[in-house]
């Protein structure tokens, strides 16, 4: 009797113990963890995705052919990416239909190896913005695909974008239904190939800066602007493409739309008029001017600089980048704009107290009629 009511009592005094302090909870298990290549994965409780490593990322490709990644297999439960990744040259797919993960996180997504950036965001539907600022795409050639049905993207801003060294750029931001402006100032385009369906379905889009696009090595250019009602745009041909068939299929309709055709090189008026098929009818895609782009080069005194972090505790460090070009210049601090400002004729200043970084300015010649824009780039680095 007398061990019965020590038992009772035990149990009482345990009761009133877990009434005063309450439990800590079992920390929840990870949906799954694991290891592609060189990078680790795993997705929390929360569906959050991090990714982490330095190397590359190992992909198989499922029976459609299509390269996938362990992590696809949980799509469902992904709502977030985090990405800390370093010294990886192949980022096709990284991301590929992840549709329900709604933000990604890039701030530490080293990609100056990168030479293939296809369908890195293919897929991701419940996007609505993604922040690519960062990017450093020097060494990319591929970008098919990129941004291929993202279907809530409404922006991009691309400004920071080198793609001097990129070849194909079809189907890049086809079905980005909702898109209705992306930033392509920055783009070069010199030795693009491939532009097929590049804008193809993006019904939201409305204006498009295409001046400064070298076509001159374009072969491909099927659907480019097709089922884009609301677009206006110009662009300048001087090369016939192999391959141009539907290219304004139903765009240009909406009331204050219109996409206006400079020609030249290859092209008469009449070779001009045919392509886009002018009648006597009304029509919102119409032929512009002659035109004859010539190349051009800027030329900088100032490419690379390298400024000592003690300095600049002390003090603001200014430069002048010294560039010409055959037409105007502008500029732009496309990464470290808290820390850096650049005025209108080039004079670059580095802020007093700023951090060890790397910082970058794009430097841009405006197009002309008599010669294409251009874009080069200037690296600061602190250290």
């Amino acid at each position: 009797m007398k061990l019965v009511k020590r038992i009772l009592a035990c149990m009482l005094m345990c009761a009133l113990v877990i009434s005063v302090f309450p439990q800590v909870p079992v920390s929840a298990k990870n949906i799954a963890s694991g290891k592609s290549g060189f990078i680790s994965w795993k997705i929390d409780s929360k569906g959050v995705l991090t990714l982490k490593g330095k190397g590359e990322a190992y992909k198989n490709y499922n029976y459609n052919g299509e390269p996938c990644y362990e992590w696809i297999r949980y799509n469902d439960k992904i709502k977030k990416v985090v990405v800390n990744i370093s010294g990886i040259k192949d980022a096709t797919a990284l991301f590929y239909k992840l549709s329900s993960a709604k933000s990604i996180d890039l701030k530490n997504f080293d990609t100056s190896k990168v030479t293939n950036m296809s369908d890195m965001f293919h897929g991701c539907e419940s996007l609505t913005k993604v922040d690519v600022s960062r990017f450093n795409t020097k060494k990319t050639t591929a970008m098919m695909n990129m941004f291929e049905d993202c279907k809530n993207l409404t922006s991009l801003n691309l400004s920071s974008f080198d793609t001097s060294n990129v070849t194909n750029m079809s189907y890049m931001f086809s079905g980005c239904e909702k898109l209705k402006k992306v930033d392509l100032s920055s783009f070069d385009t010199g030795k693009v190939t491939s532009m097929n369906r590049m804008f193809y379905n993006c019904s939201s889009l409305t204006n498009l800066d295409l001046s400064g696009f070298d076509t001159r090595q374009l072969a491909g250019m099927e659907e480019m602007f097709a089922h884009c009602p609301k677009l206006s745009t110009t662009i300048t041909l001087v090369k016939i493409p192999t391959s141009c068939k539907g290219m304004f299929v139903e765009a240009a309709t909406a009331n204050r739309a219109k996409i206006t055709l400079n020609y030249g090189g290859e092209y008469t008026q009449e070779m001009a008029n045919d392509f886009i098929g002018v009648t006597d009818e009304a029509t919102n895609i119409q032929t512009g001017k002659l035109v004859d782009l010539k190349y051009q080069k800027i030329s900088a005194k100032v490419t690379d600089k390298t400024l000592k972090y003690s300095s600049l505790k002390k003090a603001n460090q200014t430069f002048n980048i010294g560039a010409k070009a055959k037409t105007g210049l502008k500029y732009k601090v496309v990464v470290g704009s808290k820390y850096v400002s650049v005025s209108s004729k080039g004079k670059v200043t580095v802020k007093k107290g700023t951090p060890k970084g790397s910082y970058k300015i794009l430097v841009t010649a405006k197009s002309s009629p008599e010669y294409h824009s251009a874009v080069k780039q200037i690296t600061i680095l602190v250290k």
